[in-house]
């Protein structure tokens, strides 16, 4: 691919795309093509392997066993994790997001291991001056998460 392209890969839309997740991919490709950009788009399907080779992977919302069933199968994989790894970027919402964590809970009530790529905790700032500008600690990782981060805040 040149460099005036995009490689657009929409991750598992068989299992997360209970939102009408869709409609993000769309954007991204609207917006790349509106910006004079050339966008090669893959659907990735639960059973198939994730390419490392993507610019930007978009994985949607779903239900907890499909998100479980997604969590499997990517970390079984190791595509998205590479690509990643090689700089590739991510846009996720919803049980994608949290895919991404280092664990969330599961349809069976059990803690299910992320990719442990971003950290997803929901864990509340405890600043009492509002915009928080402070490091917070996340209860994954010992060190400091940078300015609270949308997740440092409870976001």
């Amino acid at each position: 691919m040149s460099d005036n392209s995009l490689r657009v890969v929409w991750i598992y839309p068989d299992l997360l795309s209970t939102y009408g997740d869709q409609g993000n991919v769309l954007v991204v490709e609207r917006r790349a093509r509106q910006r004079g950009l050339d966008v090669a788009r893959l659907d990735v399907r639960s059973d198939q392997p994730i390419p490392t080779s993507g610019d930007i992977y978009l994985i949607g919302g779903g239900e907890d066993r499909p998100q479980r069933l997604a969590a499997e199968r990517l970390r079984r994989d190791g595509g998205l994790s590479r690509a990643v790894a090689n700089g590739a970027i991510v846009f996720s919402v919803c049980a994608g997001y949290q895919i991404l964590g280092h664990e969330f809970v599961n349809d069976l009530g059990q803690r299910e291991p992320g990719l442990g790529r971003a950290c997803t905790c929901r864990r509340r700032c405890r600043c009492t001056r509002p915009p928080c500008r402070l490091p917070c600690r996340c209860p994954c990782r010992s060190a400091p998460v940078p300015g609270g981060g949308p997740w440092g805040r409870g976001g």
